[in-house]
């Protein structure tokens, strides 16, 4: 069996229609994707217009997938300071390469952090550096 007719056949046994309990087709599930991302908008301030969202008011990329949001979740269990071992658990990865390699992505915040600490660490160690050089004299 192939990884995505895996994937869709686990799919449909996580996500089950509401109205019969049976599992999800795949129109029944593209459907149901269409309706968050039309409902996402909506909450984003677009508007409705002739039965559809306004294009011209629409904030949701066209090409917003479940991946997307995937890899969303990967990088805010990173930003949140979620130990990788855990986050690879929780993306059901075998192995924490694939979550270091692939799923996480470096936010500016994550950036600017990481040069704060090395700042702070540069300057800590010049101060211990002039501590001892005083000391000797």
């Amino acid at each position: 069996m192939s990884g995505t007719r895996s994937r869709k056949r686990v799919a449909a046994i996580f996500f089950t229609q509401p109205t019969t309990g049976r599992p999800h087709t795949e129109t029944s599930m593209k459907q149901m994707w269409r309706s968050f991302k039309q409902a996402l908008d909506l909450d984003m301030g677009a508007q409705m217009a002739g039965g559809a969202i306004d294009p011209e008011t629409s904030v949701v990329a066209d090409d917003l997938t479940p991946y997307c949001l995937r890899h969303t979740y990967a990088t805010d269990l990173q930003s949140a300071g979620v130990p990788i071992n855990v986050a690879k658990d929780f993306l059901e990865h075998k192995s924490i390469a694939m979550t270091s390699h692939i799923y996480t992505h470096l936010s500016d915040e994550a950036f600017t952090n990481a040069s704060l600490k090395v700042l702070s660490f540069a300057t800590e160690s010049r101060k211990k550096t002039q501590k001892k050089v005083v000391s000797i004299h």
